[in-house]
Parts: C-alpha cells; structure tokens; sequence
C-alpha cells in the first residue's frame, strides 16, 4: 500500500517532476483490507503532496497539451503509428518495445497500479502485469471478438487510444492482494502518449481498476459505507 511504501523519489525521469514516484517498480499494493483500498483513492497524489496539489494528474512536461491551433499533419501520423508499433511489441519476453520508448520517459498509472519514471522502473512493473493476466492482449488467439482500440488518433506530438474493453486475460497470479480466481477479465481502457524526437516519453494510462476489481469480486463502491465489507476471494 502506498502509505507503507518508502518514499523514493523520482531519478531520471521528467525534469520538472520533483514528487515521490506511487509505487515501487514491479510490486502491486495490496487490498489487504478495506481501508487500505479505500485510502488508495484519498493518498494516490498524497505521496506527491510536494509537488501537485491534491487531485491532480501531472500533465505534459512541455505544458503544450491544450492546443488550439491546427496539427501538422505528418507530425500526427508519426506519433500515432509509433504508438501503434510499440502496442504491437507489448507481451514480448525480450520486450522488444525498449527501443520505442525515451530512457527517461514517465508512465502516470491508474490509482492501485503507481507511476513509474525511466523506462528500466516501468520495465520492471509491465512484464509482471502482463503475466499477472494469462493471454493479456485482445484475446484473438482464443477466439474472442470485440476487445480492442475503438477509438485512435494522432495530434501532433500526442497520441490516443481507447477500447472497452481495451485488454483481456484469465486472472492467474496475485493482483492487489488478490489471489489468482481463473477468471477471464476485461479491461476498459483509455491511454494517451507524447512523443519527443521519436521516442515515446509520457504516458498517462487510465485504466479502469474499480471496474476489474469487481470482476474479481471485490466492490469497491458498495464498501465504501459498509462496516463490514466483503473482501475479494
């Protein structure tokens, strides 16, 4: 739990970033009990307290991610199909997506799974996640329809894409305290990219966790007034 996590500052990663990073590389906090979840939504940004004010998500380190005027172009097609290319590469065991990505780049997670600054941190969290979900990816190899990218696009340096469900896979190691339910999950998902000298070097990742946690039996919401919550089996 993040309340239980050494604060370690962020090293390498952005310049104007000076918070604590949420969760240490490769380890998922644990939904021991209720309260710890709970406390999850209130301390995500508690542990960057120095730097953001409560609430906030860190936006852009180029502070360009309003931008009225139109994109080029060229510009928006290279940003989408470099994302696109490293999707692709995601689940490799020699994860052949590094080279896509910037060294000192930053992946801003959903509340449960932390944030991770330089791309060996991130290294370290991907890989586990993947195999935490046995088959994560669209499902195709097994025959399953409907999971994927509804929506993407290029602007310039940005990139975007959504699915919901966006990921699929069968529950089969610990997730958030979690023990593995053989359950096939859906994730719903929606993620954006910038890029810089084409490399990719932020990421915001929005996925749903409350949504795959009541698909593991765990409802977050129904607990949040109940004294007596019903923890996940």
């Amino acid at each position: 739990m993040y309340g239980r996590t050494p604060k370690t500052q962020i090293s390498g990663g952005r310049k104007d970033c000076k918070g604590p990073v949420l969760a240490s590389a490769g380890m998922y906090p644990h939904i021991s009990d209720y309260q710890e979840w709970v406390d999850t939504f209130e301390r995500l940004f508690d542990r960057m307290s120095d730097s953001l004010d409560e609430g906030l998500v860190v936006g852009p380190a180029t502070h360009d991610g309003i931008n009225a005027a139109p994109s080029d172009a060229k510009r928006s097609r290279a940003s989408a199909d470099l994302v696109e290319g490293m999707l692709k590469k995601l689940t490799s065991e020699n994860e052949a997506w590094r080279p896509d990505w910037h060294k000192r780049m930053v992946w801003y997670g959903p509340g449960g799974l932390g944030s991770y600054a330089t791309i060996d941190a991130f290294a370290a969290f991907q890989r586990p996640f993947e195999l935490t979900f046995e088959g994560w990816g669209d499902g195709s190899e097994s025959g399953i329809k409907g999971v994927g990218a509804a929506c993407k696009a290029g602007d310039g340096d940005y990139a975007f894409l959504s699915g919901w469900p966006m990921i699929t896979g069968i529950h089969v190691k610990p997730f958030l305290g979690i023990e593995p339910t053989g359950k096939r999950v859906f994730m719903r998902d929606c993620d954006w990219w910038r890029c810089e000298d084409g490399k990719i070097i932020e990421n915001w990742c929005m996925l749903d966790i409350p949504h795959l946690l009541m698909q593991l039996g765990y409802d977050v919401f129904s607990n949040l007034n109940t004294k007596n919550p019903v923890t996940a089996k």
